[in-house]
Order: structure tokens, then C-alpha cells, then sequence
């Protein structure tokens, strides 16, 4: 049985489809930071599809073949396949957010050296937690916006929660209301296995409530919300979980780029998009289509 035709797959920001090309144009200028980032998630959601809808296709074929042997004992790769969904979506959630707060870091390191006046003033008019460290450059009569990259955003690790609150909330840049729920996910995932111990994760999908992204996750339903604990109080994660939270985050930072730009005049520029495929030696089988969420394997 040949291989399914997602070869000629390519990971770049050229339209999939006309919803796509309204939401994320490769002709927008982004900042460096979101170009490197949005990078990053294309290259995560492109590899982690690819070798799902391979997991897929080998089951499929060990599924083919039982239909055609029903007399010998069937044979299956389910136990390896869930183990393996489950892996592709922490590894897509996790280093989705860990994309997120780098860049948010970045993004606020670069506002800081090209427009530094109206994020200091909006940040102490908000009293937001970096201002004390404003005060104090201002007393001592130094560089507060040096102060506070030297204090939240080089070697002093101080958390990525504080960097977040201080673009959204204190530079009112926008954020979805999806992306801090991901950001609990993901803590719980690194740090407790997925179990929601103390309750955070069903406090995040509590206060999120109805609220939604206004542009969401490419591929799925305006609403669309896939994250839920089961009876164990474990967060559900598979691949097509994993999906929608890296689809998201892209969808994040493209439309914060332009509002934090735009607002605060930062730098940017049109990029060259990257690209990436794949070639197989085998006829490609055109009856399997490519190119769309896999779903739970």
C-alpha cells in the first residue's frame, strides 16, 4: 500500500485557504521577534502533523490488513498510538507557550530600546509590578527602562506571568482569552504530569467561562475550546489538542504583533517566509487527503 500524499506538503505562510490569507499574510510587516517566533510554530505544527498522519496511515494499513485476514487474531499499534498522541501534544502545547512568553520577552525588550517613553509611563501610571523598579531609577536618576531589563528580562529570571501582565494589562496590548489558560496547561504538564492537583486548571476554564478568541485557531469552529480534565482531574491532551493550542498561538501573536507595533511604533519589516517538505520515492496515494487537523489517533 503506498504512502499518503502529504509529501508535497510545504510549511509557509502562502494562503491553505482564503480564511487563512485574511488572517495571517505573508505581506504583513511583523517584528523580528514575531517573525522568529511565528517560525517556530509553523515548523512545530508541520512536523508534529506529519508525523501523526504517519502514525495514522500505519494503523490504517495493520487495519486493512485484518479486514482482509479475519480468520488470525487482528493486530493493532493502539497502545503506542495513544501514547504517542499524547506526547505530540504536550510537545506542541508546552513549546507552543514557551514560543509565546519568549517572544512576549522580546517584543517588550524591543519596545523598551526603540520607544522606551510611552511603556515607562504607561507601566507607572498603571502601577503595574515592574513600576517599583521605575521608582527607583527615577530616584537614583538612572535608565529605567535599562533598570527594568536588567531586573525582569535578562539574567534574573522573575517569571513569565509579570512580563504577560505587563504587556496586556499595563500596555493594554491584546492578548486572547484562550492564551492563559495554555500558559496554566502547560505548567501543569511540565511540572505535575498533567495532574491538576491543586485546581488550576479548572479555575482557568472557570474564569475564561464564554469568552473567545474574536479570530481563533486555523482549522477549527469559531469557539472551538478543546481543553477539559477528566474524572482523575488530569488534563485530556492529544495530538489534536496540541494542534488547536499551536494554531492558536500563531494566530496570538500575529494579531499582537501588529497591535503592539502599531501602538507603540516598534520596528518591522516584511520576512521571507520559510519552507519545508517532504519527498517520498513511493506514488504518493491521492485518495487520502493531507493537510487537516488528524484528530485523536
Amino acid at each position: 500500500m503506498a504512502r499518503p500524499n502529504h509529501a508535497i506538503l510545504c510549511l509557509s505562510n502562502e494562503p491553505r485557504n482564503g480564511q487563512y490569507q485574511s488572517k495571517m499574510s505573508a505581506k504583513t510587516p511583523l517584528t523580528e521577534y514575531a517573525n522568529l517566533a511565528m517560525d517556530d510554530l509553523f515548523q512545530l505544527v508541520f512536523v508534529c502533523r506529519q508525523i501523526a498522519e504517519d502514525i495514522g496511515y500505519d494503523e490504517s494499513v495493520l487495519q486493512a490488513r485484518n479486514k482482509q485476514w479475519p480468520g488470525i487474531p487482528p493486530v493493532t499499534n493502539q497502545p503506542f498510538n495513544r501514547a504517542a498522541s499524547r506526547f505530540i501534544g504536550i510537545l506542541q502545547l508546552c513549546r507552543a507557550v514557551d514560543i509565546y512568553n519568549w517572544y512576549c520577552r522580546e517584543a517588550l525588550k524591543l519596545a523598551l530600546s526603540a520607544n522606551p517613553k510611552p511603556i515607562i509611563d504607561a507601566v507607572w501610571n498603571r502601577a503595574g509590578k515592574m513600576a517599583p523598579t521605575i521608582a527607583k531609577a527615577h530616584k537614583k536618576k538612572e535608565d529605567a527602562a535599562a533598570e527594568i531589563v536588567r531586573e525582569f528580562l535578562t539574567d534574573k529570571y522573575r517569571g513569565d506571568r509579570v512580563v504577560r501582565q505587563t504587556v496586556h494589562r499595563d500596555l493594554d496590548v491584546m492578548q486572547n482569552p484562550e492564551i492563559e489558560l495554555l500558559c496554566t496547561c502547560r505548567n501543569v504538564l511540565v511540572h505535575k504530569r498533567g495532574q491538576d492537583e491543586f485546581g488550576e486548571v479548572a479555575d482557568a476554564i472557570r474564569e475564561l467561562g464564554p469568552k473567545r478568541a474574536l479570530i481563533g485557531a486555523q482549522w477549527y469552529p469559531a469557539g472551538y475550546m478543546p481543553i477539559a480534565l477528566d474524572k482523575e482531574n488530569n488534563v485530556i491532551i492529544n495530538d489534536a489538542v496540541g494542534n488547536w493550542a499551536a494554531e492558536l498561538m500563531q494566530q496570538q501573536i500575529f494579531m499582537m504583533d501588529q497591535n503592539f507595533a502599531h501602538v507603540y511604533k516598534l520596528p518591522r519589516k516584511t520576512w521571507d517566509r520559510i519552507s519545508i517538505g517532504r519527498t517520498f520515492l513511493e506514488q504518493p496515494n491521492p485518495q487520502r487527503p493531507s493537510g487537516s487537523p488528524t484528530g485523536q489517533l
